[in-house]
């Protein structure tokens, strides 16, 4: 399937810029430096140098996206850093230093019109990132999936609803573990039986079908819970955002580096979504 960019009206050729698919769609590949920060603050877009203060937000500006960043913690290096290898997201070593990545500066006010801006039950979407880590006993958390569009919180646990697939604890060789809320009720953390070892790259990705429930692949294959009454459910109109999270264990560097992400309508994405994700829901 795919994004169509082109208009099928007679007689025009164009890029079909009111398609919701297109407007909706992300993909980048770090392939690039990027060109500029600029701190976004107290509601009010400026350019300047970017700030290591937590809760500020800095925007990263590629060839073709924004992709912005609010700090956790207090970080001296203000700016994560292009590589050979994909953007290299840590920036101090510091520990419980680290980032909320998302696609919007203002996730409770500008929700409304940014990119990868979900409503649970209503769209189909699905956040896919592909990622390397050199020492994955140096991360508490790495972690990819959505959230509530709901003000910044610089611990997830303090969000009232999220669903997320990564690492959220550290060890030497670390589980991959899904760790979802539904409305402030507690979190729950289920094993995928898949581990992250150093130097070793992985796709994690996150699903969300027409019935709210969300469908974790890890390297593209389900993982986690698969029976339906157990599986964790959006509630009907939640205004759902994409995040990425990621916080140091010591003061130690993680070498996390950022190859790929997409992030769209599960029709946007390609051959894989003519999967029936409604399957035994």
């Amino acid at each position: 399937m795919g994004i169509s960019n082109f208009s099928t009206l007679a007689g025009a050729v164009g890029p079909v810029l009111k398609n919701d698919a297109y407007l909706r769609y992300f993909y980048e590949d770090f392939t690039q430096p990027f060109g500029m920060s600029v701190f976004v603050n107290g509601g009010v877009a400026g350019v300047s140098a970017p700030t290591g203060t937590e809760g500020n937000v800095n925007v990263i500006k590629t060839e073709r996206n924004s992709l912005y960043w609010t700090v956790l913690g207090t970080q001296t290096i203000v700016a994560p850093n292009f590589q050979a290898a994909g953007l290299d997201l840590v920036q101090d070593a510091g520990d419980n230093d680290g980032a909320e990545y998302n696609l919007s500066p203002f996730p409770t006010a500008g929700a409304g019109r940014a990119k990868c801006r979900f409503v649970a039950r209503t769209d189909e979407f699905f956040i896919r990132v592909r990622a390397s880590s050199g020492d994955v006993s140096d991360t508490d958390e790495f972690l990819v999936g959505f959230r509530l569009a709901e003000a910044f919180q610089p611990d997830y646990l303090d969000y009232n609803t999220w669903s997320y697939l990564g690492i959220s604890a550290s060890a030497a060789t670390a589980a991959i573990n899904s760790v979802t809320e539904l409305n402030a009720g507690g979190a729950v953390t289920t094993a995928t039986g898949s581990t992250w070892a150093d130097n070793a790259t992985h796709t994690l990705e996150v699903r969300i079908n027409s019935a709210g429930v969300a469908l974790f692949l890890v390297d593209g294959t389900f993982v986690g819970i698969t029976q339906p009454t157990t599986q964790f459910q959006w509630d009907s109109g939640d205004v759902v955002i994409p995040s990425i999270r990621y916080r140091n264990a010591g003061n130690n560097d993680p070498l996390i580096n950022l190859l790929e992400l997409e992030c769209g309508l599960l029709s946007a994405r390609g051959l894989d979504s003519v999967i029936d994700l409604t399957a035994g829901v």
